[in-house]
């Protein structure tokens, strides 16, 4: 009882706090949670949109690995692309940041501008990725690699080693995750399903979507644990 009457009085003396938050709590239920709950029970079923549903197991599953719509052929080629894309926006991130000032910014919006074209449809292009590392790149202290010279840091490719890459694991992680996650989903093409109204396998594919994102994201995580270590 008396357990009771003190979350009752903690509720009351934080309700301020509670309001200011409510709104991002029931954004994310209305946006996110709901969502992927009712993701998860049509990828189930046949729903084509509206009317009636049934359930039908792993149907859609088997369907969308034998389809040659889906991204079963392309993966790998996804993967690679999605692989390279990282490794060029964080060697273009690290060069630009040698260039004078008034260079950096120009080349920045040079490199990512056409991620607004229709060029960033289906071809290589370097998007928000490549600005979160240019941007963990520029909040890396000087003070880091004075002292890295001083230690006897030979060149510029061991002060990206050493003191860059490890400084950057957060944006890296971040970066990772959105460019191999977009190249996956546009390799798996969900369109073709929605635009005939196969809501089930749409909702199928994006399961088949999210699974290997989780896993480079928590295999990414691991690595930088390592790293760090």
């Amino acid at each position: 009882m008396n357990n009771n009457r003190n979350i009752t009085r903690r509720i009351r003396e934080n309700i301020g706090v509670y309001a200011i938050i409510a709104p991002f709590f029931l954004l994310f239920f209305a946006f996110l949670a709901v969502p992927f709950v009712m993701t998860l029970i049509i990828a189930f079923t046949d729903y084509k949109g509206a009317g009636t549903f049934r359930f039908v197991g792993f149907n859609n599953f088997i369907i969308l690995f034998r389809d040659n719509r889906t991204f079963t052929g392309g993966m790998g080629n996804a993967l690679i692309t999605g692989l390279v894309g990282l490794v060029a926006s964080v060697l273009l991130a690290w060069l630009i940041t040698m260039l004078p000032k008034i260079l950096r910014g120009v080349f920045a919006i040079a490199l990512f501008a056409p991620f607004f074209t229709p060029l960033a449809e289906g071809k290589f292009t370097l998007g928000i990725g490549f600005l979160a590392i240019l941007a963990g790149i520029g909040t890396i202290p000087h003070e880091r690699y004075e002292a890295a010279a001083i230690e006897g840091i030979p060149n510029r490719v061991h002060e990206f080693i050493r003191i860059t890459l490890p400084a950057i694991k957060p944006h890296l992680l971040f970066a990772a995750v959105i460019q191999l996650g977009a190249v996956i989903a546009q390799a798996a093409k969900p369109h073709e399903y929605t635009d005939v109204f196969e809501i089930g396998l749409a909702s199928a594919l994006c399961l088949v979507v999210f699974i290997p994102l989780l896993i480079i994201y928590f295999a990414l995580r691991k690595f930088g644990r390592c790293w760090q270590d």
